[in-house]
């Protein structure tokens, strides 16, 4: 385990030379949504990044950048609820609000679905969509509906939607390839969520004891990042080799 914890380390540290910039494309209601881009091979199949509840695409600055290092190109995008992370403000949410537009967690659905709309005419590749605790949720529900998501990185997904939709019952079924992770003290109420999903894809890390809520659980503020990056590279890894 050491060795390849070595070898996970390795490779992370190594520099990746890509391009990164700041977009605008049109959510379904028209306010427009920015996004970070974050690119090295024109060829390479694209992550899409969501973030938690009061955060912006700046939550995903260091992260993405470990993403390329495995072959994934990556699109950070503002969701209109969210606030700020990593000082960078979320324009979208700014959008929003000027118009009076909700901004509960399933209006950031549209978001998530004019992200994949423009990865979809930008490079016809397969797409991973990555969420983080409400968003991980919101990945798995696009990922059952539409057919241009080929698998999810879900960490924390929950009811986080109350009355408006139950997630439990809505995943049953689901059978895309699904990495879901959580903190140890979540996983039993996050496997119960995962109840009915088909298990043969589901690939799920929790661990021994620690860990942290959403996508924190890969920065370094969280002391067991390094065995989450490891589980999330052997399933995206597996995903390259699948795909050709």
């Amino acid at each position: 385990m050491k060795k390849i914890g070595s070898a996970l380390v390795l490779l992370m540290i190594t520099t990746a030379v890509f391009a990164q910039k700041t977009i605008k494309f049109p959510s379904q209601d028209g306010i427009k949504i920015t996004a970070d881009i974050y690119e090295t091979d024109i060829d390479n199949p694209f992550i899409l990044l969501c973030h938690q509840d009061k955060s912006s695409r700046g939550e995903f600055k260091e992260i993405a950048k470990r993403l390329l290092k495995l072959n994934y190109n990556c699109l950070a995008i503002d969701m209109r609820s969210g606030e700020e992370a990593n000082y960078v403000y979320n324009e979208t949410n700014s959008q929003a609000r000027s118009r009076g537009l909700p901004i509960d967690y399933l209006s950031s659905e549209q978001d998530v679905l004019a992200a994949v709309e423009f990865l979809d005419r930008k490079s016809k590749k397969k797409i991973v969509i990555m969420g983080s605790s409400f968003s991980a949720s919101l990945a798995l529900k696009v990922a059952k509906d539409d057919d241009r998501i080929a698998a999810v990185a879900a960490f924390t997904p929950g009811e986080y939607f109350g009355a408006q939709l139950n997630m439990e019952k809505y995943l049953d079924g689901l059978s895309k390839k699904m990495f879901v992770a959580c903190a140890t003290t979540e996983r039993k109420y996050v496997e119960k969520v995962l109840s009915g999903v088909d298990k043969s894809k589901l690939t799920f890390f929790a661990p021994a004891s620690g860990g942290d809520h959403g996508a924190k659980a890969l920065t370094k503020a969280t002391a067991e990042d390094s065995e989450y990056w490891l589980q999330l590279f052997n399933f995206l890894q597996k995903l390259r080799k699948e795909w050709p």
